[in-house]
């Protein structure tokens, strides 16, 4: 057997004989005291391990690993003792003051350190975990060897190196489990304070391993004409007076814990509450902020509840809109309904259902009117909100005021129909002597068949049958007269757009009889090439003719400025598949300069020494208007062509 004289420096060395070592007796009811103590102690260190990661200053972290290292090292001290005193031999036993209080400081220190290291943010891994259990197990080991130290027995005191050994890894293997529960094992089937509990019964069977097993290891040998005496105090006094002393200490501390868990609490609180009055001061802020973008921009938020037909929000600024009070509360589905439009009412209504059917978004435009009278148009989108069972609970959205870009849209529009009016004008006045060419041929014949009719009825016997001949052609002229005067009438006369079925290609003709003198005295010869069973277009019938005029007349001038080669000019109509119907008017005069054809189109600009360079622009601005388009090429093998586009009816519809 391994034994080390640990005490030759107090006693004098004689080769002992394990036979003739003393047998102790244990006092059951202090041993289970001993381990009272160390589980208590372990439980209040490790509770107070929460409160060091709660801490917010190092200041603070230092109290509580200070709080936590005083009571497990005060613990495992009390618990020592507390075991010693269970401990009985048939010899005097006495105690080192100083060497008594030192061995505190061995479990202190491990304590703390320890406690330390596990109590950081985030759970510890592998390695702390095992370098903490290794200072528990040493700390213990070596506060539980220095107590030892400290006692004086009536005794030769030797120790079994391997149960010296085992004590120590039994005292490092429980810290190790003992923390692994508290760190690892409080998830959410287990409770914090279960684990704690459990964590700390663990711990103090660790402290307590460690004392019982290196109890063990001890070895008390008789000392040669020792006398026999007793200690001076009873042992279940003094261990009384060490569990009062432990138990003060751990009462102390959870005083000092619960203390500092309420006063974080209440810091935590005060801060809370601190936050929320900062939210809800930037709610408030932020809440004011956007009521007045709103006011500014003219645009108002809200929500509906359209199942109920409840509105459930609307901003000051959608109340405005609507003339509503903001200060005069929520006013109920009905009226809101009633402010819309008469005439835009029963659109909204299937809108806003078709999208609650269909669960999609809507976007509108309408009308609302004001008690005062005042109308506003209001652009309106809206926004589904469907919940977890695929139901419309809410439609949220915005509305615009956009009055004053309509009026605007309208006062544009009346100059666009003002500008057009002036160039129909200025191209019925390029007409004149077509136009009075056109005029003077119905009503030459009408002259001449009135001479015929007088010359018949002056004939004997008169010759009623001529004479109702020639009357017949007078009222053919003179509806052909008519039909020239009224399409001058519809071009020249200024009058709001209108939409309307028509057909292209008697529109184009209509033009075509116009310009026909026109072509003559300039030598252009034209062909068309009308297709057959063209969609009806929807668009202004007048405004279209325009352009045809336009672009005819256009061709026929830049035509009459070359000598040589033919001139020639064609109009062709055509189904665009996907774009409606086309319009080519394609000439062999001059063609196009490449670097101009980009700018043909813009407001100003003009080819012609002479124009003013607003005849394809207001070309241009009607066809956007009918939502076709219109482009210039060159032509094949010279000249230019000018095409545009107009949707169908059918097109125009979808």
């Amino acid at each position: 057997m391994a034994i080390f004289r640990l005490d030759q420096y107090f006693f004098p060395v004689f080769e002992p004989n394990p036979t003739t070592a003393y047998v102790g007796t244990y006092s059951l009811g202090l041993v289970a005291t001993s381990v009272a103590i160390a589980i208590l102690a372990a439980l209040i260190a490790l509770s107070i391990s929460g409160r060091i990661i709660a801490s917010k200053t190092p200041a603070t972290r230092y109290a509580w690993v200070s709080a936590g290292a005083i009571s497990m090292g005060g613990g495992i001290w009390s618990m020592h003792f507390v075991g010693m005193l269970a401990f009985s031999l048939p010899c005097g036993i006495t105690y080192d003051p100083l060497g008594t209080i030192l061995s505190m400081i061995p479990g202190t220190l491990a304590s703390g350190i320890a406690l330390s290291t596990i109590s950081k943010p985030g759970g510890p891994g592998l390695s702390r975990l095992i370098v903490s259990a290794v200072l528990l197990g040493v700390g213990i080991a070596t506060m539980h060897y220095a107590g030892m130290a400290a006692m004086r027995p009536e005794a030769l005191l030797e120790y079994n190196g391997g149960l010296v050994v085992v004590s120590i890894v039994v005292a490092v293997f429980l810290a190790f489990v003992s923390l692994s529960i508290l760190f690892q094992f409080h998830g959410a089937q287990t409770s914090r304070t279960m684990a704690t509990v459990f964590a700390a019964s663990v711990m103090g069977c660790a402290v307590a391993g460690m004392h019982y097993t290196a109890m063990q290891a001890a070895l008390f040998f008789p000392l040669p004409e020792a006398p026999i005496s007793s200690m001076a105090l009873s042992p279940t006094l003094l261990a009384l007076l060490i569990t009062i002393f432990t138990v003060l200490i751990a009462a102390i501390t959870l005083t000092a814990t619960f203390a500092g868990r309420q006063s974080e609490q209440a810091l935590s609180l005060s801060t809370e509450v601190s936050r929320r009055m900062c939210t809800e001061d930037e709610l408030r802020r932020s809440q004011a902020y956007l009521a007045e973008a709103q006011r500014l921009v003219h645009t108002g938020s809200w929500a509906i509840d359209y199942a109920n037909r409840k509105p459930v929000h609307s901003s000051e600024e959608h109340h405005r809109l609507f003339g509503f009070d903001p200060a005069s509360g929520m006013p109920p589905w009905r009226d809101w309904m009633e402010r819309i439009h008469p005439d835009d009412r029963s659109m909204t209504k299937q809108i806003v259902e078709q999208s609650y059917r269909e669960q999609t978004g809507f976007e509108m435009d309408y009308r609302v009117c004001h008690p005062d009278g005042m109308i506003k148009y209001l652009h309106v989108v809206g926004h589904p909100i469907v919940n977890a069972t695929g139901n419309v609970v809410e439609f949220v959205g915005t509305s615009v005021d956009v009055t004053e870009r309509r009026q605007a849209e309208e006062i544009r529009h009346d100059l666009q129909n003002k500008l057009a009016h002036a160039n129909r004008v200025t191209l019925m006045g390029q007409l004149t002597a077509s136009i009075a060419h056109e005029v003077n041929q119905p009503i030459g014949a009408t002259v001449t068949n009135a001479q015929a009719a007088l010359h018949f009825l002056d004939s004997q016997p008169p010759g009623l049958n001529e004479v109702r001949q020639a009357l017949a052609w007078i009222v053919t002229d003179g509806n052909r007269a008519g039909d020239v005067i009224g399409r001058i009438r519809s071009l020249v006369k200024n009058v709001p757009s209108r939409n309307e079925r028509l057909d292209i290609n008697a529109a184009i003709l209509e033009v075509v009889a116009l310009t026909r003198s026109e072509m003559m005295r300039k030598g252009v010869s034209l062909r068309t090439d009308l297709a057959r069973g063209l969609p009806p277009v929807h668009g202004d019938r007048i405004q279209l003719q325009q352009v045809v005029l336009n672009l005819i007349l256009n061709a026929v001038e830049a035509m009459g400025t070359q000598k040589d080669g033919a001139r020639e000019l064609l109009i062709t109509t055509g189904e665009d598949r996907g774009q409606g119907v086309s319009v080519a008017v394609q000439d062999s005069g001059p063609g196009l300069d490449p670097e101009s054809v980009e700018r043909l189109f813009d407001a100003f600009y003009s080819t012609k020494t002479e124009g003013m360079g607003m005849g394809l622009a207001i070309c241009r601005s009607i066809i956007d208007a009918h939502g076709g388009r219109i482009y210039a090429t060159a032509n094949a093998p010279r000249g230019a062509a000018f095409r545009f586009t107009v949707p169908s009816r059918s097109d125009a519809a979808a």
